[in-house]
Parts: C-alpha cells; structure tokens; sequence
C-alpha cells in the first residue's frame, strides 16, 4: 500500500507533504527532472534580461530578440523565441508555481506515456499555447508585450493528467489564521481538483489582465487531446494492474473508486466550456487580425534621464508604447545605446524607474528608442489557422473527455480479471 500522507489539521511540514503528493505509479521519471532542471538553469541564466520586466523596467530592447511577444507570434515567426520563452520565467514565483505542478503531476504523465511522448506533448501544448494566446490577445487594447512562462505546456501535462489519472486522490491545504504554521489538508479527486482550477481561470479571464489565460485552456485542450491519442494501451494496463495490486506511491484511493471511472460530470462540463471560450476568442480576433494584415506593429521605449533636485541621484524613466503603422520606424535599432545626460558627465545611469518624487526630477536627456517593429504580412493566414487548429484540438478534447474517457483511464481497474486483482 502507498505510504500515505497525513491530512486534517496538520504541521506545515506535512501540509507540504500532502500538497506535493498524488496517487503515483511506479516508474523512472528522466523527462520531468530533466524539464525542472532546465527550466531552473534558464531562469538563473535569464534574470538579469528577464526579471526586471516583472516591475516594468524594460532595461534592454535586445529582449525583443529572444523572448516571444504576441505580435511576433501572430505575424507568423518567432518560432525559435517561442521554445525558449517556454523555459523562461518572469520572477521567482512565477517558476514555482509551473515547477510544483510539473512535479507532481509530470511523473504521473510520463510514465504512462512515455517519455517521447510526453515531450511531444509538452512541447505541442507549449506552441499551441502560444498561438492562441497571440491571436486572441490581438483584440486587447492594452498588449502584453512578452509571453514568457512553462504555463501552457504545463497544462498540456494537467489535460494528459485529467484524461489519464482523473481517480488519482490529490490534496489541498487551506492556512488557519488562528494558528500559524498549521494547516487544514483534505483529499480530493484530480478530476475535480482540476475542475477547480479551469474554474479559476474563467474567472481569471474575466477579472486579471496580464495573465496568459488563453494559453493555459489551450496548453489543457492540446494536451487532453494528444494523450487520448497516443496513451500506449499495453502500458496502461500494466499501471492499471499496479494499482488494482496497491503498487502505487503517496495518497490511497479506495478501491471501490478505482472500480468506477472517474472523469467528472463537472470536468466534463468546465472541458466544454473551456473549449467554447477558446473558440469564441480566437473568432472574434480574427477580425482584428484581418485589420492588421499589412500593417507594422511598432513597439517604441521613451527613454527620459533625469536628476533628482534633493537627492542628486539620476534616474533613467522607459515608457513603453505600441503603435500600428503603415511603415516600420525610421532610424530602427535593436542595439541598445545607454543614454549619458550631458550635464552629469561619466555618471553611471541606473534604473531607478518609479521611486522618489516626479516633481523634483530635472529631465538631462530623451530619446525615442524604436525598440521592435514586426511586419504583420502573415496575420490573416496565422489567425485562420489558429482557429482551425483552436477547432481541431477542441473537437478532438472534447471526444477525449467525452466518449468513452476509461478506455485510457489508469486509476480503472474495472476491466481487469481476477488474475490481475
């Protein structure tokens, strides 16, 4: 039987040990490890240029060369800088929250899958993710200027995990205010769990700009869809015997549980309405998009240096603005040239964006940066086929979620015969 964490009222030290723990099947998990540690190594390598957007310092325009933005995205490129915005990060919280969902549920998915075929899901989700994203932002008025984060290829992995292991038992802490360090820990099933978190992101979507939601519900539908597909049924009937035989890690499932299959009627339910609000953004894009055909989307940085009267310090102030115009800017660079204010002569500018009062600061020198410019030749063409494949991948998440979902279920031992049990 699985050495099974305590919930209730708890320690924070097993609150911690029943969050990052689920119903596990025996198994090597390389591809996991390997996609945290790449991603933690990235993210160190990538501070210095990555962080600082995090609190609005956009300190470099060579950003635009390596990170995805929606508008390059959308004018049909940046295929490179989508796989590597993947394993960057925009702060530290960011990173953990990706990396603790892709610990406790990748080896679930790799397992079961294998680990080419997880990757290929990882990867697909990724992508998928990021077109839909770029497509379907195109309507916002205020763009979001990157799209950086393992969010959506992670969701890819949580679709796998829903339509692989929904009767997988998995836990939630809520914090005792009364009493620190203590926690309330309860069981649920993962189908539920992530309704709950699809439930969340409507909410989200509605409510939180900036946070690429987009991509999560189509990084979920790529991935449900892909391990319906490619789940390896002779590998699925021998975690199904592990199970049924308790040769499982971390929180128990009862075994009458396992007896039943275990898709939610409400996963089911939020699946559809996950797949409907993907296809209706992407629709209502695609007439923007078609206004964009042609067109440049120029992104400027207004770079003012500044003196502060009182303390003396100089201040280096980027604005960053978006433009659709007829033509590229003139004059534009991707080389990125410090400004040095005249009257202080070899100061060593700093960012310092944001602090003290703007009304004590005694501007030295302004430039307009053209920092990116994309040729939008391509949009019409990247907006209808990210519809087709926004449809594609709904149509076949919703057959996966809703048509015999057991046939690839893990934790569905009711199939087995009484050699097997």
């Amino acid at each position: 039987m699985p050495d099974e964490p305590k919930t209730g009222l708890v320690f924070i030290t097993d609150a911690v040990k029943c969050e990052y723990r689920d119903s596990s099947p025996m198994g090597r998990r390389p591809l996991t490890l390997a996609l945290i540690g790449l991603n933690l190594t990235l993210f160190i390598a990538s501070m210095d240029l990555v962080y600082p957007i995090l609190w609005g310092h956009l300190r470099d325009p060579r950003v635009f060369e390596y990170l995805a933005s929606p508008a390059c995205v959308a004018s049909g490129g940046c295929l490179p800088q989508v796989l590597l915005s993947m394993f960057l990060h925009a702060g530290l919280l960011h990173l953990a929250g990706n990396m603790i969902f892709l610990y406790i549920i990748g080896d679930n998915v790799e397992v079961a899958l294998g680990w080419r075929r997880a990757l290929l899901v990882y990867l697909a989700s990724g992508i998928a993710g990021a077109a839909v994203q770029a497509i379907a932002s195109l309507r916002d008025t205020e763009p979001a200027l990157f799209m950086v984060g393992a969010s959506a290829a992670v969701s890819g992995f949580l679709g796998a995990y829903l339509i692989l292991y929904p009767g997988s038992t998995m836990c939630y802490c809520l914090g005792i205010p009364m009493i620190p360090l203590f926690y309330y820990c309860f069981r649920l099933k993962a189908s539920n769990y992530i309704a709950i978190w699809l439930l969340i992101q409507t909410i989200i979507l509605a409510t939180v700009p900036y946070i690429a939601v987009w991509a999560h519900l189509a990084g979920l539908l790529t991935g449900l869809a892909l391990a319906r597909h490619l789940a390896d049924r002779a590998r699925i009937a021998r975690l199904r015997i592990q199970f049924a035989r308790g040769l499982y890690k971390g929180h128990r499932i009862d075994r009458a549980e396992l007896r039943q299959p275990s898709l939610s009627p409400l996963a089911q339910i939020l699946v559809i309405a996950s797949a409907a609000i993907v296809l209706v953004g992407l629709a209502a894009s695609v007439p923007t998009a078609l206004g964009l055909e042609g067109k440049y989307y120029n992104v400027y940085m207004d770079v003012t240096v500044a003196e502060h009267r009182l303390a003396g310090q100089i201040y280096v102030i980027r604005d960053v603005e978006v433009r659709v115009e007829d033509s590229p800017p003139q004059g534009f660079y991707l080389a990125y040239k410090e400004l040095k204010p005249r009257a202080t002569p070899g100061v060593s500018v700093e960012v310092l964006a944001g602090r003290g009062d703007s009304r004590n600061l005694v501007p030295l020198a302004r430039a307009e940066i053209a920092a990116a410019s994309y040729h939008m030749e391509h949009v019409s063409w990247m907006a209808y086929a990210t519809l087709a494949l926004g449809l594609a991948s709904s149509l076949a998440a919703l057959h996966a979620a809703l048509y015999r979902p057991e046939e690839v279920e893990v934790t569905y031992i009711g199939g087995l015969d009484g050699e097997d049990l």
